[in-house]
């Protein structure tokens, strides 16, 4: 009877040790670890890597907006979904830099 014991209590530790590993590799799928910048446009990309300005994490808003959040300085850059050739840099206190990365899109609408 003692072995029988010994072999359910064995059999227990090793299901409750399947069932952690299981969640472990669930919560480690979902939260891989990934490069950055791989989401942002090429242009936006392009420009982060010749100034050698390290994205740290990107944040999409309900407005159209992403922000780009990085190492440098000032650390916040922003870029509207709409127009990607337009990216902007926070100066603070809500001012912001235009940076123009492609050539402006010509305006269609009459005044």
């Amino acid at each position: 009877m003692r072995g029988k014991y010994m072999l359910l209590a064995g059999n227990n530790l090793i299901k409750r040790h399947l069932e952690r590993l299981t969640v472990q590799r669930r919560n480690s799928k979902s939260s891989q670890r990934r490069w950055p910048g791989m989401d942002l446009p090429a242009l936006i990309e392009n420009y982060m890597f010749n100034r050698q300005i390290p994205v740290l994490n990107t944040k999409t808003t309900d407005k159209g907006w992403v922000y780009i959040n990085t190492s440098a300085e000032q650390p916040v850059f922003r870029y509207s979904i709409k127009s990607p050739e337009m990216l902007q840099h926070d100066l603070g206190n809500n001012q912001w830099n235009d940076i123009w990365l492609d050539v402006r899109r010509e305006q269609t609408a009459l005044f």
